[in-house]
């Protein structure tokens, strides 16, 4: 299975840059022995697209990758994939020409390389498991990554070369009562493994009737990236940010030690996970939330509003935009999409868990009342009482579904390049044709595409001290991503015609940058590129973020790019 060269010691452990090809890896004994630690457990990343290349063909495997190959849960289930293809071929440091990787392609005779994905991954089912991977990789000082879904805007969960940590099949969810160490305060709870995705919290914590406060897409991950980044959705407005949420982290550390996070025990790891990054202080095997008693009803409005070119997309835009912190003081908290394209559209989705549903329609009369007036008459406009917020949310995720939606579609596959920026309350309402103005600013640089959420409320009145994320959401109304789509996607794109791609989304977010200069962005969903990232990420809190890096993990065993102390390693850096 192992075909490798011995582990050269002396000239690797001398190195910054942990190991990534075959030149550095353990020899075949050490490799076969590690295996055995893990049950067997070692799998061999193939391109998904491998078998419907000539010197692979295999007719019913090449048939199942079409019909799924934009499927984001057989994707998140398929070893070393990633949710959008993009990254399986690129990572930050090095952009390749897509003739270098395995593109979708009809013709067989296409090249088909490894890319950006790992070389091999555990299937990881046990902390025993992940300890054993830790303890291997840091003894032989390997590049180790930790891989779930595949949701991933940084491409950390891929990179070339290195062993992949696969945490999907770790699956449990308990419900229940969390009372701590230090005090006699007790929570209703639900503790969720590593692997464990939204969609199957959702599905349980419907049968309970409670509220937990998770990803818009149901198949991110419950417990990795998503809420170690700070973690919104449709229930910030209510339920502030997933991390404010947690109560307690389990984790393995890169020493293999197996410790637990909480209020009063390894506090300072438990503030730093809590916004600091995923695959940054170590793995994290096990999270428990708080659950909130859910309402009885859950009003939804989805509405679809069609445009004709980029002059009407700006219009409904600044009519939805005019009454968002109005909407946001009455209860509505969701997503919204704008199209500045012919034939785009203007979309939203919003869920209100404060009003009954005379109330709700009541509240959106003069947002519909201004776009009536400008001739721009929604083709749907739903507004409905849910039995629950789960049925809401359901309804709303099928119905995105076109390329611009992004990572919140119903289809993978989209390849998108974004930037981020936090908008400030106060921007809107002491700067807003300004504010509105950075849209139009933004199209010369391929900016066709925003992704609004809207969310206020607790995101803004929670204590932003108990967690790391940057202080800018104290103030923030929406976080808005700026996005271009990869429409044209193919075995001869170039390196340099992507490059080109991640240079304007920079300079487009950069315009959004300089009118809320004391703002930030958010880690998970931000520019490749982000220049200063470090405060644009974290603000104040990057010094102490810094010193419980290196007191957790001082030999920089976890580095990812854009992390937190990745500026000391210098394998971090982009390749011209």
């Amino acid at each position: 299975m192992f075909i490798h060269l011995f582990l050269m010691n002396a000239i690797v452990k001398a190195s910054n840059c942990f190991c990534h090809s075959e030149n550095c890896w353990p020899n075949n004994q050490l490799w076969e022995n590690f295996n055995s630690s893990v049950n067997g457990r070692i799998l061999d990343i193939i391109p998904m697209n491998s078998v419907c290349r000539l010197d692979n063909y295999d007719a019913k495997a090449c048939s199942e990758v079409k019909s799924n190959f934009t499927n984001p849960l057989w994707r998140s289930n398929y070893p070393g994939a990633m949710q959008m293809p993009l990254w399986e071929m690129d990572s930050p440091m090095i952009v390749r020409n897509n003739s270098q990787g395995c593109v979708r392609s009809e013709n067989p005779t296409d090249a088909c390389l490894k890319g950006n994905l790992l070389a091999y991954l555990v299937n990881a089912t046990t902390v025993d498991h992940v300890r054993e991977t830790v303890k291997f990789a840091t003894l032989n000082h390997l590049k180790m990554v930790v891989h779930n879904t595949g949701h991933d805007l940084f491409a950390k969960s891929t990179e070339a070369g290195a062993l992949g940590l696969w945490t999907h099949y770790m699956k449990g969810i308990e419900f229940g009562q969390f009372q701590s160490n230090c005090n006699s305060d007790t929570s209703n709870s639900v503790t969720i493994q590593a692997g464990v995705q939204w969609a199957e919290v959702y599905e349980e914590m419907e049968k309970r009737n409670v509220l937990v406060q998770g990803g818009g897409c149901s198949t991110v991950g419950a417990a990795g990236g998503y809420v170690q980044g700070g973690g919104h959705g449709f229930l910030s407005h209510y339920l502030g940010l997933a991390v404010d949420n947690v109560l307690q982290f389990k984790v393995v550390l890169a020493n293999g030690d197996f410790i637990t996070a909480n209020e009063c025990q390894n506090q300072d790891l438990f503030w730093a996970l809590r916004g600091g990054g995923g695959g940054t202080f170590g793995v994290v095997t096990e999270v428990t939330y708080k659950t909130f008693p859910a309402p009885e009803s859950v009003v939804g409005l989805f509405t679809v509003i069609p445009m004709n070119g980029t002059t009407q997309a700006h219009l409904a835009h600044t009519i939805l935009s005019k009454h968002l912190t109005r909407l946001s003081d009455m209860g509505w908290s969701g997503f919204f999409d704008v199209t500045y394209m012919v034939g785009g559209s203007v979309k939203v989705y919003f869920a209100n868990l404060k009003l009954d549903l005379l109330q709700a329609k009541s509240s959106l009369d003069p947002m519909f009342e201004d776009l009536l007036h400008l001739n721009l008459i929604p083709i749907k406009k739903v507004v409905k009482l849910y039995p629950s917020f789960s049925a809401y949310h359901k309804f709303a995720e099928s119905s995105l579904s076109d390329a611009a939606s992004g990572f919140l579609s119903s289809n993978a596959n989209v390849n998108f390049i974004s930037g981020s920026r936090l908008i400030p309350r106060y921007t809107l309402e002491t700067q807003f044709d300004q504010y509105m103005n950075v849209y139009t600013d933004m199209i010369p640089y391929g900016i066709i595409a925003i992704r609004g959420a809207l969310s206020g409320g607790a995101v803004n009145t929670n204590n932003r001290s108990d967690t790391s994320v940057t202080p800018a959401w104290k103030e923030t109304l929406l976080h808005m991503m700026f996005i271009t789509p990869i429409f044209s996607w193919s075995n001869v794109t170039t390196s340099n015609q992507k490059q080109q791609i991640f240079q304007n989304v920079t300079l487009a977010t950069e315009i959004m940058k300089e009118l809320t200069p004391n703002s930030g962005a958010y880690s998970n969903e931000a520019d490749v590129y982000e220049k200063d990232h470090q405060q644009q990420f974290w603000g104040d809190n990057y010094s102490r973020l810094l010193a419980i890096k290196k007191q957790v993990d001082p030999t920089g065993f976890f580095n990812c790019w854009n992390c937190i102390a990745s500026e000391d390693n210098q394998c971090n850096k982009k390749s011209n």
